[in-house]
């Protein structure tokens, strides 16, 4: 048992790939040498089991992908709302998508998108300004001139 502890386990596609080109081998040691019984036998158990098992280990991965995704998403809003919050507190409460855009990581459309789920969720709100601008109020961090 000892002997196999640093041993590094396949990957799905290299199980597929090893396993494939075995029983290929294998397939193709029958159809050119007699057609020996065995060979077929080995061909089962040397390739295409090991095949199965890597296809099967490559479609649980990709199962799990999106899930890991989500949560990574998740954690993004999360982060991105933090520093939109930030932002307000150090601008007086008072904010627009391009000064986000300017003061973080964020696009115009994702600080807009980011100002906006704020605004839904009544963390802020918004007001159109008489020169048409959109601002987002943080009534939070409005300091009291």
């Amino acid at each position: 048992m000892a002997r196999f502890e640093g041993r590094r386990q396949k990957s799905g596609a290299e199980s597929l790939i090893s396993g494939l080109v075995v029983g290929a081998g294998f397939v193709a040691f029958w159809a050119l040498g007699g057609h020996a019984a065995w060979a077929l036998f080995v061909a089962v158990f040397a390739g295409l089991l090991p095949a199965a098992r890597g296809l099967s280990k490559m479609i649980a991965s990709r199962a799990a992908e999106p899930a890991a995704r989500r949560i990574s998403e998740k954690e993004l809003a999360a982060e991105n709302e933090r520093s939109v919050l930030r932002i307000a507190r150090d601008r007086g409460g008072r904010l627009t998508p391009s000064l986000v855009a300017l003061d973080c990581e964020l696009s115009v459309e994702e600080a807009e998108r980011v100002l906006d789920d704020l605004a839904k969720k009544g963390h802020a709100s918004m007001r159109v300004r008489e020169d048409g601008r959109i601002e987002y109020e943080f009534s939070e961090f409005m300091r009291l001139d």
